[in-house]
């Protein structure tokens, strides 16, 4: 009442209160929302700071939409002295819980963009299969510079993609980025959502891949997550959504129905994608290589973890979750994990 609306609240509040003058009916907002995985998301992140996205990569449909640490908007929602104590410590809190990590919150996406930069690889034809060696010295120089990337583990030198997603090897990616091209990986990018508005209906913050020109140190810099390249979680799940499903990108979306207090129903049909992103072939060679991915380093705001699982319905739901803190993706990866499980 004194602090206004969020997320669907507001998106929708002419259905929701649509009998609070009159003493009427009001409407109702069905989500997609899928209570198992939302909570077992909910209490694996706990009191971090992080983000859960669950997707159906077929339908859209956002199974989990979690943010961390979050709130109880009915401590604050009317007028009372209490209620503005309680509005008072949430926007003070240092944690900022307010923020919707899941859609607002674009950090470096670090190797979980590999398999974006393997994608520009593949689709240009720099190599046939993820299994092709990809000669890449251990310490990987930029041409024209005295740069250097380093693979983390001696199973980086001379690396197959396949292998190089497995063990997040900086040195291969970044030479794939360089020798497809800034052209080739913003093209593959865009493709896959980056540089893209995107509602849910909730907006979200656009992931992005640089558009000025790079130099070569820039560009490997690229390939290896960094250098200005930002994405959502929301952005990385439908990345992996679109890898697991044979290259088809879809629109995420959080709202199933919408009931209004006339009666009606209006129901939100499924997206049914925004296009190939990438040939069906080479969605099916990085998405034979994603199950050996067991962990993804992030950024230094945090760590990522992204997979994909078929369900026991047959659904294809793609996972990503980032975490504050560095510890190489495991935290992210039980949490990954842990929501898998309660989709099964």
């Amino acid at each position: 009442m004194m602090y206004g609306r969020n997320g669907l609240e507001a998106v929708y509040d002419d259905v929701l209160t649509a009998g609070v003058k009159s003493g009427g009916a009001s409407g109702n907002v069905v989500t997609t929302i899928d209570p198992k995985a939302q909570k077992a998301a909910f209490d694996a992140l706990g009191d971090r700071r992080g983000a859960a996205v669950a997707l159906d990569a077929r339908t859209g449909r956002l199974l989990a939409l979690v943010s961390t640490p979050s709130y109880d908007p009915a401590t604050f929602s009317g007028a009372t002295p209490d209620d503005a104590t309680a509005w008072k410590a949430l926007t003070a809190d240092e944690r900022d819980p307010l923020l919707n990590r899941a859609l607002r919150l674009a950090p470096g996406p670090g190797a979980t963009f590999h398999v974006v930069v393997a994608g520009a690889a593949l689709e240009h034809g720099l190599y046939a299969s993820v299994d092709d060696s990809t000669r890449t010295p251990l310490n990987y120089v930029v041409p024209g510079t005295d740069a250097a990337v380093a693979g983390d583990s001696p199973r980086c030198e001379n690396a197959s993609i396949r292998t190089a997603l497995r063990y997040s090897c900086d040195n291969v990616f970044a030479r794939l980025a360089v020798d497809a091209g800034q052209s080739a990986l913003r093209s593959t990018a865009e493709k896959l959502g980056y540089n893209q508005e995107l509602t849910i209906p909730l907006r979200a913050t656009e992931s992005t891949y640089p558009t000025k020109p790079l130099t070569a140190a820039q560009l490997a810099r690229t390939g290896t997550g960094g250098g200005g390249v930002v994405a959502t979680p929301l952005e990385t799940a439908r990345i992996t959504a679109a890898l697991a499903d044979g290259g088809r990108l879809v629109t995420p979306r959080l709202v199933e129905r919408v009931e209004k207090a006339d009666g009606s129903t209006q129901r939100q049909t499924d997206s049914g994608g925004s296009g190939r992103a990438v040939s069906r072939r080479t969605a099916e060679q990085l998405r034979s290589a994603l199950p050996a991915v067991a962990s993804r380093d992030g950024d230094r705001q945090g760590s990522w973890f992204t997979t994909y699982a078929r369900q026991g319905d047959g659904r294809l739901v793609s996972v990503a979750v980032h975490v504050s803190g560095g510890d190489g993706g495991q935290e992210a990866g039980r949490i990954a994990g842990e929501i898998l499980a309660a989709l099964a």
